[in-house]
């Protein structure tokens, strides 16, 4: 159905923010990341307080997510950010970052695991933020981009 004016999306947005809100999700974006990351590989999610990481597993320790999401643009054209950004605080509180990228509909584009030891120094060059590109190819880099993508359908099938 599709939207003709404002009024509509103001009506739908207020009940998507309820939604949210009612479901603990207070970042959607950051949220649905760690979700599917979770669903992906397991282990214990941690609460949206915990400030150093967002999953503990078994394999990979303590593991950072952190997701960004292309932007639509209002001339139709798609915005391509791919850079992990919020490391503030997080220095030795985790071991490994989960770094997704999701398009504009929020289906995963790419996905890797890289070791904190590895990243933690790009991210300090770069004022903390490091882009994909960087972190996909550090020596430890693990691509879980076909593993998200099919834990994205199975975890959009449980809701």
């Amino acid at each position: 159905m599709p939207i003709t004016s404002l009024e509509e999306v103001v009506r739908y947005q207020t009940q998507i923010n309820k939604f949210l809100a009612s479901n603990g999700i207070r970042d959607l974006v950051g949220d649905y990341g760690e979700f599917i990351v979770h669903s992906a590989i397991g282990g214990e999610k941690q609460s949206a307080v915990n400030p150093g990481f967002d999953i503990k597993n078994d394999k990979y320790g303590r593991v950072e997510v952190k997701t960004r999401k292309y932007e639509l643009k209002q001339d139709g054209s798609v915005k391509k950010e791919n850079r992990a950004v919020g490391f503030k605080g997080k220095e030795n509180n985790f071991d490994w970052l989960a770094h997704v990228i999701l398009d504009t509909d929020f289906k995963v584009v790419s996905a890797c695991l890289a070791k904190y030891d590895e990243v933690w120094p790009e991210v300090q060059r770069t004022k903390d933020k490091v882009g994909f590109a960087t972190s996909s190819k550090l020596p430890s880099s693990i691509d879980i981009t076909e593993t998200l993508k099919g834990a994205q359908i199975e975890f959009n099938k449980s809701i």
